[in-house]
């Protein structure tokens, strides 16, 4: 019996579909600090950074001074520790160009000052 196009699309809403590794990789660059679970049972914090170009990944932990590079074929799952804080946006200031002094012609004073 073949699946009709509103039954496939009823199937699909009930359940949530939790966010790939990638997408959950791109997620966790943006964030402060994150915990990666490997396959192999390993879990690490630190700062994640992710190019989804070449697939590959680098987990940086300054406070006990090491960092991973890895694949995301060995991530199991990425979670969120500390967002990042919004920053405001920096609006930025054109220099506006030097103008040249005017010049000023002396005033003659015409009083008398004998």
């Amino acid at each position: 019996m073949a699946v009709t196009a509103k039954e496939r699309e009823s199937r699909t809403s009930r359940k949530k579909r939790s966010p790939s590794i990638l997408e959950q990789l791109v997620a966790g660059c943006d964030a402060e600090r994150v915990a990666v679970q490997f396959v192999d049972g390993r879990t690490l914090e630190g700062a994640l950074l992710f190019n989804p170009i070449k697939r590959s990944g680098k987990l940086i932990n300054v406070e006990q001074e090491f960092s991973l590079d890895f694949d995301p074929i060995e991530v199991k799952e990425i979670k969120i520790l500390l967002a990042r804080a919004p920053t405001a946006p920096v609006e930025r200031v054109e220099p506006r160009p030097e103008r040249e002094p005017k010049f000023v012609e002396p005033v003659e004073d015409d009083s008398d000052d004998e």
